[in-house]
Parts: structure tokens; sequence; C-alpha cells
């Protein structure tokens, strides 16, 4: 999905976030800001860009002039710790549901609460738990999802926060005792945002439950861009018969995909208003989409 008017001031707020945990010096942050102010795409009104490749441009200018490689790497600590904590409770609630499956996969999705974008006005997922096992899903893509997973094939899941991946391990464990699909996870390289990193997938033991490997992306893009990725990735996807993508960033990016795209399903919240035109739904309503 290319850049929206929505865009705009999301970005402000999470490259604000950015600077202020990368510095304390007023003027800095006031010079940092006038840079991505300045950004070529916003300064000449245009619009033909991808929203993470206008994030990318955001977060570099904001890491070479702080010099830190990864300044929400405190955040998506506590993040995935939080989440850690949780695991006993979600693993609980999944199992004493009447489908563990569709819980499963409506926790996954309440798990992109986890954005920082919306991490200073949102509660614990612990809150989130209750709502989230009573939202709908379209009965039709519902049923496309579990006739995927029959099949038995490899799964490509593109994973997006910190704290969110500890509830895509309980989604893909759930799919792992219930079928016979290998599950490969993918995170950033590079860090962008508080997305997961390889760093992230360890902490939370996604390497127990899944392949998990690096986009191969070089550059702090909160998106996947397929020709961007890695060899192994672009064969990945090419072939894949089932593909799930989590999360904005990832969906703003694959949905412009060409290869594959059939395949592909998307999970995610719906935090804005372009994607509540786009879905057809409301503001933070949980979204199950081809």
């Amino acid at each position: 999905m290319l850049v929206k008017p929505d865009c705009i001031p999301c970005l402000l707020k999470g490259s604000l976030a950015a600077i202020r945990v990368s510095t304390d010096d007023p003027d800095v942050e006031k010079s940092i800001a006038a840079d991505i102010l300045n950004i070529p795409e916003i300064r000449n009104n245009n619009w033909q860009i991808l929203s993470p490749e206008l994030y990318e441009k955001a977060i570099t200018i904001i890491k070479h002039r702080s010099g830190l490689y990864d300044p929400f790497a405190g955040l998506k600590e506590k993040q995935n710790k939080r989440a850690m904590e949780l695991y006993p409770k979600f693993k609980a609630r999944v199992a004493e549901s009447d489908d563990p499956l569709m819980a499963a996969v409506k926790l996954a999705i309440m798990g992109n609460h986890s954005d920082l974008l919306m991490f200073e006005n949102s509660s614990d997922l612990a809150n989130h738990i209750d709502k989230a096992l009573q939202a709908n899903l379209p009965q039709d893509i519902w049923r496309a999802f579990k006739e995927k997973l029959k099949k038995g094939k490899t799964i490509l899941y593109f994973g997006d926060n910190a704290g969110e991946i500890v509830l895509d391990r309980i989604l893909i464990e759930l799919i792992r005792e219930r079928y016979e699909n290998e599950v490969v996870y993918v995170v950033k390289k590079e860090a962008a945002l508080n997305d997961s990193t390889m760093k992230e997938g360890l902490q939370v033991g996604m390497d127990q439950v899944a392949t998990l490997i690096g986009n191969g992306i070089d550059g702090p893009l909160p998106g996947t861009i397929i020709s961007r990725c890695s060899r192994e990735v672009q064969r990945l996807f090419k072939g894949a018969e089932m593909i799930i993508s989590k999360g904005g960033g990832n969906y703003d990016s694959l949905d412009e995909e060409d290869s594959n795209r059939s395949n592909i399903f998307f999970m995610l919240l719906a935090k804005c208003y372009p994607y509540c035109r786009v879905f057809n739904t409301h503001l933070f309503s949980y979204v199950l989409a081809t």
C-alpha cells in the first residue's frame, strides 16, 4: 500500500519516540526532526512510495545522527519479557477454548498491539485477551486458512513486532501439533522500530518451534519487499503454498507483490482509517484477509 496522508503523523510519532531514546539534547532533537521533515518524498509531496520505505528513510536518519544501531533494544527486550511472563496464561486460554486453532489465530492477531506507535497508549496484552477471543473472523477466509494447513506443506511466516512474536510462537506450536507443516519464521535482518530481529527471535525460543531466518534486507525497513530479500527468502516465497504475513508494515509491502499473492494470509489489527477502508471494517478490529 502506498503512503496515505494518515501515514505522515504516524511517521512523525514513531520518529519522535526514536529521537527521544536516542538523545536528550533539545537542539539535536530539533535538528533530527528537521532532517526527517526534509525527506524528499515529504517535501515534494510524493505519494508514490510504500509506507515502510518512508519509515526506512526516517529510521536511517535517526540511526546515522544518533550512532545507535537499535534505539528500541530496551523496549523490545521489555516487550518480549512481559509476553513470555504471560506465555502460560496465553497457552491455557488457547487450550481451554472450544476451537483452540481459532483462539491461537486471534491471540496472534492480538499480539499486533505490541506496536511502537501504540505502545504509549496501549495496555498490557493480558487485558486484551477476552476481547480478542470474542472477535469475529470472516468465515470464508477462515475455511481457506484451515484448508491450507491440511495440505502439510511448509509455511512461510513473516513476523512483526517484539512481544507479538510470543503469540506467533503459540500459534506455530499448535499448528505443528495438529498438522505436518514445517514453519519458516522470518525476522528482520536489521533493527527497524520495534520489529523482531534474530536477537528477539532467539530470546523467545522461536528457533525451537520453527526454522528462524533473517529476511536479508540491508536497511531498517519495517516491512518486507521480496526483491530486496535474500535469495533464500525469495526462493521460499516463490514456492510457498501458504504464507502468513503479520502486521501493517508487512501488509503494506507484501500486498504490492505480484508473485504468489494469492497464497498470502494477512493477520493484523486495523490500526488506521486506510486499513478500515481496505478491509471494510472498524478501527482496531481483528483482520484475517487474503
